[in-house]
């Protein structure tokens, strides 16, 4: 049975796309200073359009056709190349698992986000995940009406249970299932 690889599914690049990331090319060279990552994966993509073993023209039309000088191109490749391996390493680093063979990763790095976009401007990268819900409940705050004499027993037992936090969280738990039971009651009532 023969064995296919995964470099003869690729297919080439059309000369109508080589044309098109070099008109993209053309458009930010003059601002290559400020543009530079994005830059620099333009050309990248452009080398790997135009691989060819023992006679690649990429050299060739970098320099001559879009008039970039060598020692340019090849600085901005490496900076490209450097930038994606710091973002692979920050990949590896925000993993949601420890498991090697998971790859979810978490995109919420903004860095990141903003890297992705410029290496993948065609989209299929992932939109920054939206802050996680605050792992705290919003204080609710309840008015009891109680005669002089229980109030003043309930500001003396609070001054006593305040540095007491599990105690408090087992009174908050306890006062929370009365209120849900005696509103479910109220509810219970057909009203008139």
């Amino acid at each position: 049975m023969p064995v296919t690889t995964v470099e003869s599914k690729v297919k080439a690049p059309t000369r109508q796309q080589i044309e098109q990331l070099k008109d993209e090319i053309r458009e930010l060279l003059p601002a290559y200073q400020s543009r530079r990552l994005e830059l620099g994966m333009k050309l990248l993509q452009l080398q790997e359009m135009l691989a060819n073993h023992n006679k690649g023209q990429f050299t060739a039309v970098a320099t001559e056709e879009l008039g970039i000088p060598r020692s340019t191109v090849y600085d901005l490749i490496d900076f490209a190349k450097a930038e994606i391996e710091r973002v692979q390493f920050e990949l590896s680093e925000n993993r949601t698992s420890g498991d090697d063979t998971v790859t979810d990763v978490d995109f919420s790095s903004p860095g990141l986000a903003r890297f992705l976009r410029i290496a993948y401007p065609g989209g299929n990268v992932p939109n920054r995940r939206p802050p996680a819900p605050k792992p705290y409940i919003k204080q609710v705050y309840f008015k009891f009406v109680y005669p002089r004499e229980k109030r003043l027993q309930v500001a003396a037992a609070w001054k006593v249970l305040k540095g007491h936090k599990a105690e408090l969280k087992e009174l908050s738990m306890k006062i929370a299932e009365e209120v849900i039971n005696a509103a479910a009651k109220i509810e219970k009532i057909p009203h008139k």
